[in-house]
């Protein structure tokens, strides 16, 4: 069985660049809650792109709420 990964690169402009393959059942939950919870700590504006192409765009508040555009 393939483990389930998360690439993390920090990029030349200080911003994080998570890929991330499909998750197993067993841990969607848990990879879920890592990255609620950095996204949290770092605030700011999220980008996020599927890997067929499709952009969506979020950006989160002081309170840790996150408000997505699908």
């Amino acid at each position: 069985m393939k483990a389930d990964s998360m690439l993390v690169e920090i990029l030349d402009d200080g911003s994080l660049k998570v890929s991330i393959d499909p998750v197993s059942a067993a841990n969607h939950g848990s990879a879920e809650n890592l990255l609620k919870k950095v996204i949290d700590s770092l605030g700011g504006e999220v980008t996020t792109t599927h890997k067929h192409g499709k952009k969506m765009h979020s950006h989160t508040h002081k309170a840790g709420q996150s408000h997505h555009q699908h």
